[in-house]
């Protein structure tokens, strides 16, 4: 939705003052202005080796390198876009055609390259769990890392590592908790279910999770509502403004 013009002024002028004390500069994969999607996520959530021990009672160790959990470092769209340095070159480009537009053709053009810096943070996030997979695939596990919605703003959901899934399987081997996981199979499932297979999967995931040890009842309930499809938007925005 177009800003009005007064806050796209606003926004304009504190883009220009930040862009002058930048003193970083983003690191380039290649392609005209875009960060390095590797270079801009991976140290966010990189850690020193360390062994955990898998949570579904096979006491198989997992040596990872990457945290999980909040604690492990928790991101809203918003500071992911920082981060990158799709934030940077987002308003580089804007500020490049203040002179050259009217302000109303250069409000519409603001709303379109919004756009298009966050679907290409989307893209980066698949191309950074792709990269995780492959990392650990001599493990033979996959990682979870979803958006998890925390209350009615799209813009306020909040993405980390909630854990690692057996590899094409349906059990999660490794959480700091439990919840966070169910949290995030939850935000997928209520958002997202023209993408079947994913949404399939996170049926079964959480129909196993019924099993894990140290699972409570409220727990057990939440997977049963994601096994039966019964998980909307409404139903999370309730829960979370309660």
């Amino acid at each position: 939705m177009a800003k009005s013009l007064k806050t796209l002024k606003t926004k304009l002028k504190k883009a220009r003052l930040k862009a002058a004390k930048q003193k970083t500069k983003s690191k380039s994969n290649g392609k005209k202005g875009e960060p390095d999607f590797l270079l801009a996520l991976d140290p966010l959530f990189r850690t020193p080796p360390g062994d955990k021990r898998a949570i579904d009672g096979s006491r198989v160790m997992y040596t990872l390198q990457h945290r999980m959990g909040r604690a492990g470092g928790v991101y809203t769209k918003a500071q992911l876009m920082v981060r990158t340095g799709l934030e940077k070159m987002y308003w580089s480009k804007v500020m490049a055609q203040e002179k050259k537009m009217s302000d109303a053709a250069l409000n519409e053009y603001l709303d379109l390259q919004r756009d298009r810096a966050e679907r290409l943070l989307t893209k980066y996030l698949g191309k950074y769990r792709d990269f995780l997979n492959k990392f650990y695939a001599d493990d033979e596990i996959e990682v979870m890392m979803q958006y998890i919605s925390i209350d009615d703003k799209r813009e306020n959901d909040i993405i980390f590592i909630q854990g690692f899934v057996e590899l094409g399987g349906d059990t999660i081997k490794l959480a700091v908790d439990v919840a966070d996981v169910i949290a995030a199979l939850e935000s997928f499932n209520a958002g997202t279910k023209g993408i079947r297979d994913r949404y399939e999967r996170n049926r079964r995931i959480a129909r196993r999770t019924l099993s894990l040890p140290g699972v409570n009842r409220d727990l057990k309930e939440r997977c049963k509502l994601i096994d039966k499809n019964a998980v909307t938007n409404k139903l999370l925005r309730q829960r979370n403004a309660s």
